[in-house]
């Protein structure tokens, strides 16, 4: 045994006592040194380990002799677990012995007598030290018989013949009086009931220790010592005998039923760590029976293992166990038992999840006492505000901290009106000592809302508006006034947040109980916050707001004009496209007309309400919901609500005053774009002539929605690339197409970029100055109508100008088909290539230096030699994959070197989820896979344990072949092998459209261009469509198939025909262009703007161009046309004669043809370079990355080859 010296204990004459480490354990080591050698040490040796031996033979938990004795020549150690206090020092130490705990001590003496008096062995010096430790009192326990003359004095020659003698003295009728004294003790809050003087009068019968037995309360407690102490030894009884007579009329059944014997099996079982002591007292407290003895005995063990845990999940068992031992504890045992233990915890430094717990069950255990103790009046100003104030500001705790604080309100306001409970006089609202200690509890919950109420992570705000009953108790506790300024002054915050939509909802939702408690003079001020809400980009929002109304209106918060007001702001929702909307605005409608007295109704809202209404007999009974809901017109079509609420303003003002004048029936417009803009409302569905509601609903409601997503897309800053004066520099680009370029997303991202683009003077890198004046672009594919105005920032790569096919490097290190690319966003230049394989991570700054060799910086493969699937980019695990046997990994990268920091199977042993199809991003944490057979789970990568949701696709709908998200998070559309698309909400968990295509779905990606949208490719033709995921309608076709646009191959032919379709999806933003590849070994931009801006990028039939001139030039012939309704950009280049696979070997055929074909060997170079330059294998999958210096393109293909263009 080891041990280390760790803190001085005492001495005396004969022993130096310390306390000694081994590890975590301490042990007491007693020192005896050796002056004489005449003294039989080995003997006392021998003695003090029969001790040992004789009370481990049989279970003797409450004894704790001496574990080990080592002699030397110079001394003699003894060794002893260390225990902190001894039973003196715990009666004087906070919070104090309560009588249920002293009974409990008052039981394991008695209990450890009978273990040693059953071996025969005596204590002889039983005192409260000597529970433990015995260090020297002026006080006396010794029974009166021990007490005699010695006749003559003891040398050291005979010392252990006097030990013989003094072990055949000892009786145990010795150690119940000094048991006794204890007791006695023990239960009279220390009072000592003898001193040697005064024992040595009981002796002769001159002294009589009633008057301390008195003082006793319990009297069958005062019966046992007054029995214990009796002068006669004879008359006491033994340990077991006392157990036995008082049992269940002063000692608890449940002490010789529960405890000891659990104590028993706690003492005997192996040595556990404190983590597993706590897991295992949690265990078992679960299923204690209602006993108050019991909790707080159990409360003790908790308390004694919580500053020793480590883990979490024992820190959260602990906190766990304190709730479930509340019903068992006295409201003074809460506070001075529990709260300090908890309030320890919420300075834990290994997990926030630990401190945000103990907030809460902080909370828990001051809700639950009823009666305030006196002493703890003060608890709140002087102890849990001062802790609150210490909270570290991570996002767990501040949540939990916003779902508490109400309660924290609640609950003080109770402890500081029991403060002046027992004098009446001071418990009036009026007293200055009262009204003192209220302000000051308000200034510090005022002071904690402020700070959550201005969080910067929104969702703390959420929570606190939104945890039920928080903002009413918050309300009751300020009082009206203070509820106006420090409530509604920071909500009214909430509507300036434009990217969190939830926020917005969570304002409208809790606006009604808030501005109830304020009264009506606050209608002023919410209902400027209501208008602006019904024309908020976000139609959720829309529908709160008019439920806002309602909910006002019902409890007859507003005025008459006020009303009258709402009334013109409501109707126009009549005729939404959102049946929702709908359903809402006539509930309003009809709660107004309940405020309203029938004259009010007549003359205000029913004249009104009928223009929206179809009335066969031109009058209207009654207004409720359901006879005008039966009643109305047809609504505005969504498409042409969508077309307006997004174009330009200036546009939409002047289409409505056009249409307003004229009905559409008179003239044209004076301006072509408002006319194009005009003819296009037509064709999606606008009635012409326009009635004066919806043009009223255009005027009223689409303009100010138009104005607010205006203001959503401002931008900070805009970035010009250097224009030089000579043309070919540009490679052909003409003015106008420079100009179509000139705006670049920055951050925030632009959402929406006029197309008449004005530049003023500005400089270049060479000095020069220009100015391009303002010119109209041409009217293509993807105007304003389809341009996304709520898209949040993407990782899509920027290009100043438009990539000119040049290969940059040729990375050939896997040896199989190339399965997936990904960028990692959040490294600048890096991006990730995945094989069945293996996953390679790249620099793309390191591709693009020309003396550096190309290769990967990092390899990862799957434990166990396993096939990767599918991999994906997340924040919280740099690099996520997932393998065939359906295991998914995370992987994070530091430093160019991965590491496995988890992995786990998808789903249950016993599911058969089939193989895995698809890995998304959905968010920074959070990876949503799909597997073959329909199953769709989602997993937190910061708890990777189980998945956090599970939806399961209809089969019927087919095999599932694809899916992706979109860039808000809100939604994800899957794909499946008979051509359906299932799309789901996940903020409500629900499947919410279902759209039909026409072949089966091979890939998807989100549109970033419109927030409804997503591009499929099918199998069979080498298409690509863009699918309106809200109507089901297809709006736009990239059509590079030798097959008549929007045709589908003959069935019969399918089966025998190569597969050909696209493979690869990505996108140019700045440009709105989509970047395309696949299976014909070519890849293409497409150019949603101007379709005849659209080329072919690479292909092998650009070899020649590419090997005599490297500046850029377009290739193929691209036209925009329309067909069925859908916009078609159609690649008239593609052969008729030729498709899927088979077109790589006819243009080998025809390059070598074109060079001669006789084997001469200026053509066979040419067909070398060619074969090494372009792709000769189907391209699997198409990326961007972007560098500090400029943007490249990726492309993998099925042999393994990576090729980086710009």
């Amino acid at each position: 045994m080891e041990l280390n010296f760790d803190a001085n204990l005492g001495s005396t004459r004969f022993l130096k006592v310390c306390r000694a480490k081994q590890g975590p354990i301490l042990w007491v080591v007693k020192v005896f040194v050796i002056h004489e050698h005449t003294v039989p040490i080995q003997a006392y040796c021998e003695r003090l380990m029969n001790l040992k031996h004789s009370l481990s033979t049989t279970p003797s938990p409450n004894c704790l002799p001496f574990t080990k004795t080592i002699s030397t020549e110079k001394s003699v150690i003894a060794i002893r677990p260390y225990v902190k206090f001894s039973l003196y020092d715990r009666m004087s130490t906070r919070p104090f012995i309560q009588w249920s705990e002293k009974l409990w001590i008052a039981f394991q003496l008695l209990c450890g007598l009978t273990q040693i008096h059953k071996h025969g062995l005596c204590h002889g010096d039983l005192k409260l030290e000597n529970i433990l430790i015995t260090p020297g009192r002026r006080c006396c326990y010794v029974a009166p018989e021990r007490f005699h003359d010695d006749k003559s004095r003891l040398g050291a020659d005979n010392l252990l013949t006097q030990e013989d003698e003094l072990k055949h003295f000892l009786l145990p009728s010795m150690d119940i009086f000094s048991a006794g004294c204890c007791l006695i003790e023990l239960f009279t809050e220390g009072r000592v009931p003898f001193d040697l003087s005064q024992l040595l009068s009981f002796c002769s019968g001159e002294y009589d220790p009633s008057s301390v037995l008195q003082q006793i309360e319990d009297p069958n407690a005062r019966e046992l010592v007054a029995h214990m102490i009796q002068r006669d030894p004879s008359l006491r009884a033994s340990a077991d005998e006392y157990l036995t007579r008082f049992r269940r009329c002063l000692f608890p059944e449940v002490l010789y039923s529960t405890l000891q014997s659990y104590f028993d099996i706690l003492a005997f079982q192996p040595l556990m760590k404190p983590d597993s002591r706590m897991v295992r007292l949690w265990q078992d407290i679960r299923n204690l029976p209602q006993d108050t003895t019991l909790g707080l005995i159990f409360t003790s063990l908790v308390t004694a293992e919580v500053r020793g845990l480590q883990s979490v999940t024992a820190k959260l068992y602990a906190l766990d166990a304190f709730r479930m031992l509340l019903d068992k504890l006295s409201d003074e045992s809460i506070l001075e038992r529990v709260v300090p233990y908890i309030t320890f915890l919420l300075e834990d430094p290994t997990s926030p999840r630990v401190r945000a717990e103990a907030l809460t069950a902080l909370v828990d255990c001051l809700d639950y006492v009823k009666e305030v103790p006196p002493s703890d009046y003060n608890i709140f100003s002087g102890y849990i505000f001062p802790a609150l104030e210490k909270l570290d500001r991570d996002v767990a705790v501040r949540i939990s901290l916003a779902m508490n604080v109400a309660r924290i309100a609640k609950i003080s306001m109770r402890y500081l009106e029991a403060s002046f409970l027992h004098d009446p006089e001071r418990l009036d609202q009026q007293h200055p000592q009262f009204v003192s200690e209220l302000h000051s509890q308000r200034d510090s919950i005022a002071g904690f809302l402020s700070n959550l109420l201005t969080d910067n992570d929104p969702v703390v705000k959420r929570v606190l508006v939104s945890t039920p009953g928080s903002l009413e108790s918050l309300c009751t506790y300020f009082g009206p006034t203070k509820a106006h300024d420090i409530l509604l002054s920071h909500l009214i915050t909430f509507l300036n947040d434009k990217e969190d939509t939830h926020l917005r909802i969570a304002f409208f939702q809790c606006i009604p109980s808030v501005a109830s408690f304020i009264g009506s003079h606050a209608a002023p001020l919410i209902i400027p916050l209501i208008k602006q809400g019904l024309s908020d980009v976000e139609e959720f929002v829309m529908r709160e707001g008019l439920l806002t109304i309602k909910s006002l209106a019902e409890i007859n918060f507003f005025r008459h004009r006020f009303l009258l007001d709402l009334l013109e702001e409501v109707l126009p929702f009549v005729i939404h496209p959102n049946l929702w909307l709908r359903h809402a605005s006539v509930g309003v409608i009809t709660s107004i007309k309940n405020n309203l007295s029938d004259v009010d109704v007549h003359c205000h809202i029913i004249p009104k309400l009928k223009a929206f209404l179809k009335l066969s007999s031109g009058s209207l009974y009654g207004v409720n919901e359901v006879s005008v809901l039966s009643k109305l017109i047809p609504p505005l079509d969504r498409q042409v609500y969508e077309s307006c609420a997004r174009a330009k303003g200036s546009l939409l003002a002047s289409a409505i005053e056009y249409l307003r004048n004229t009905d559409g029936k008179v003239g044209e417009p004076d301006s072509v774009e408002v006319s194009n803009f005009i003819i296009r409302l037509k064709a999606e569905g606008l009635p012409i002539p326009l009635e004066p509601v919806y043009t009223s609903f255009l005027q009223k409601h689409i303009m100010k929605v138009n104005t607010q997503r205006c203001l959503r897309t401002t931008t900070t800053e805009i970035s010009v690339f250097p224009v030089n004066s000579a043309k070919g520099s540009f490679g052909g680009f003409t003015q106008q197409q420079l100009q179509s370029h000139l705006l670049i997303m920055t951050t925030p991202p632009i959402k929406e970029l006029d197309y008449r683009a004005s530049v003023s003077t500005f400089s270049t890198n060479d000095g020069f100055v220009t100015h391009l004046s303002n010119s109209t672009m041409p009217r293509g594919i993807g105007t304003a109508t389809f341009r996304n105005q709520q898209a949040p920032p993407q990782h899509h790569a920027v290009f100043t100008e438009k990539p000119r096919g040049i290969l940059v490097a040729h990375l050939a290190e896997h040896s199989s088909s190339v399965i997936k690319i990904t960028p990692l966003t959040t490294f600048k230049g890096l991006f990730a290539t995945a094989s069945r394989d293996d996953v390679r991570i790249w620099d793309a700054e390191k591709i693009e230096g020309r003396n550096v060799a190309n290769r990967s910086r990092c390899n990862i493969r799957l434990p166990g030699e396993k096939t990767v699937n599918n991999i994906t980019y997340a924040a919280g695990a740099n690099i996520i994959g997932v393998a065939d046997d359906q295991t998914l990994y995370g992987f994070s990268v530091e430093n160019m070197v991965a590491r496995c920091v988890f992995s786990l199977p998808i789903g249950t042993a016993n599911e058969q989820l089939g193989i895995p199809i698809g890995l998304e991003s959905h968010s920074p944490y959070l990876i949503i896979i799909g597997t073959e057979l329909g199953a769709i789970l989602g997993y937190d990568t910061r708890i990777a344990t189980k998945e956090v949701f599970k939806y399961n696709s209809d089969l019927k709908c087919g095999l599932l072949t694809s899916l992706c998200s979109d860039e808000e998070h809100n939604w994800m559309c899957t794909g499946t092998s008979k051509g359906i698309l299932n799309c789901w909400d996940l903020r409500f968990s629900i499947p919410v459209n279902t759209v039909k295509t026409d072949l089966p779905v091979r890939r998807m990606k989100p549109s970033p261009f419109h927030p409804w949208g997503v591009f499929t490719s099918c199998r069979s033709v080498n298409e690509l469509s863009l699918w309106n995921l809200e109507t089901g309608n297809r709006h736009i076709s990239l059509w590079a198939s030798p097959l008549p646009p929007l045709s589908k191959p003959p069935e019969s032919s399918i089966p025998f025909r190569p597969t050909t379709s696209i493979h690869g999806i990505t996108f140019s933003k700045n440009h709105n262009a989509v970047i395309t590849a696949g299976s014909d070994f070519c890849v293409r931009w497409w150019d949603l703007d101007q379709a005849d801006e659209s080329f072919t990028l690479i292909s092998p039939e650009k070899l020649e161009q590419q090997l005599t001139n490297s500046t850029f030039s377009k290739n193929g012939e691209f036209r925009f046309r329309l067909v069925d309704g859908v916009e078609v950009i159609h690649d008239l280049s593609v052969n008729s004669s030729v498709s899927g696979v088979n077109s790589g070997l006819h243009r080998k055929s025809e390059v070598d043809g074109s060079l001669g074909g006789s084997g001469r060997a200026p053509n066979t170079m040419a067909y070398s370079i060619m074969m090494g330059y372009a792709h000769h294998n189907v391209i699997t999958d198409l990326s961007t990355v972007a560098t500090p210096n400029q943007s490249f393109i990726l492309s993998g293909s099925s042999d393994g080859v990576v090729k980086v263009w710009k």
